[in-house]
């Protein structure tokens, strides 16, 4: 079994949810140990949208090895796999 493959998505949360990489997109709920919030900022079809909506799922994708090379085909697409 490749490494890449032995990367729990539990195990990248934390770390991301313990620096506070992704900002308010991911964040520590205070009111309950163990729980936090992954904010779903706007919707790949909006207008609103950016790149950034979609940080954590491109950045687990990447550490899992499954981002591609030219990414703005589907980079909307992404959330729906996790």
């Amino acid at each position: 079994m490749k490494d890449i493959e032995k990367i729990l998505l539990i195990n990248f949360l934390v770390q991301a949810l313990d620096s506070g990489k992704y900002g308010d997109s991911l964040v520590w709920l205070r009111c309950l140990p163990g729980v936090f919030c992954l904010k779903m900022n706007n919707h790949g079809n909006s207008k609103k949208w950016t790149p950034s909506d979609a940080a954590v799922y491109t950045d687990w994708d990447k550490v899992k090895g499954r981002f591609p090379e030219n990414p703005q085909k589907i980079l909307r697409g992404i959330k729906a796999e996790i």
